[in-house]
């Protein structure tokens, strides 16, 4: 080997090690080439929880090998469509937005089995539930029947932090207290935390009752044919499932153990109380 093609060597290598290295190191801080802003940019985070977990997870036409809870790193700056499925389960769908050197949370994500309501042999009366809930901590749930309208008081002072046009309302008291407040056609709720009232829903339908889900971002909805449930998670599309339809339906209750749902109403020509899987 001549001196010159000894020479042209060590010339070719130390420019690979000049390009290649910053490239590596861009690499392992999390810099990724954006081919549509045609530079360098700095990766986002998607973290992802759901119940029942081990579901999969599928962003834009890529399936990722992690099942829930899962983390998925390194990913482009942009808008994702974003898939969770399991089997036996209606599927999660929803657009969210990576951004730079931040972790987007996908979290309390709640799948709904694909059941079948099914009769509960020798029930047949109606199940119970109250319009107006009683007081929680410090405030105070009043229904004024000439406006038909909600009033929330805090009892600390007296104020009134909501006030909606509706007839009923439920308190979902474990882990971040949520007040649900609906009429016929809307569902509301109070964030007692951050004093906000938000609108979950507006159906054309009539809305018969709301039932909340203990520690789950989610309500259940029965309407006079139908019982639907709808996330809380505002983003997007608001993921809204029909989980059974019914010739009609009364009203509604969660089991104790809070993974069924039971439904006094007609089904199939058959009127008593039916149970359905959630979970």
């Amino acid at each position: 080997m001549t001196l010159h093609l000894r020479r042209l060597i060590f010339y070719i290598l130390a420019l690979l090690f000049l390009v290649v290295t910053p490239l590596l190191l861009a690499y392992t801080a999390g810099y990724r080439w954006s081919f549509t802003q045609k530079r360098l940019v700095t990766t986002g985070a998607l973290s992802v929880e759901t119940y029942p977990d081990n579901a999969s997870i599928q962003i834009g036409m890529r399936n990722y090998a992690e099942h829930t809870p899962a983390l998925i790193s390194n990913l482009l700056p942009g808008t994702y469509d974003i898939t969770i499925s399991k089997t036996g389960y209606y599927p999660w769908h929803k657009n969210l937005t990576v951004q730079n050197g931040k972790t987007t949370f996908a979290h309390e994500i709640v799948l709904f089995k694909q059941a079948t309501p099914k009769p509960i042999d020798g029930a047949s009366s109606l199940i119970p539930h109250s319009e107006i809930p009683d007081s929680f901590k410090d405030y105070k749930v009043i229904y004024n029947p000439k406006q038909e309208h909600i009033i929330v008081i805090d009892n600390a002072n007296f104020r009134r932090v909501a006030e909606i046009a509706a007839r009923a309302a439920v308190w979902r008291i474990k882990d971040t207290p949520l007040l649900f407040i609906y009429s016929p056609h809307e569902v509301w709720v109070f964030d007692p935390e951050h004093s906000t009232t938000t609108l979950l829903t507006r159906l054309v339908e009539e809305i018969r009752q709301v039932i909340t889900i203990p520690t789950r971002a989610t309500a259940i909805l029965i309407l006079n044919h139908r019982v639907l449930t709808t996330e809380l998670d505002l983003r997007d599309t608001q993921n809204t499932w029909e989980l059974a339809q019914f010739d009609e339906i009364k009203n509604g209750s969660l089991a104790e153990n809070g993974k069924s749902l039971l439904i006094a109403g007609t089904r199939e020509g058959k009127t008593g109380i039916w149970q359905l899987e959630l979970q």
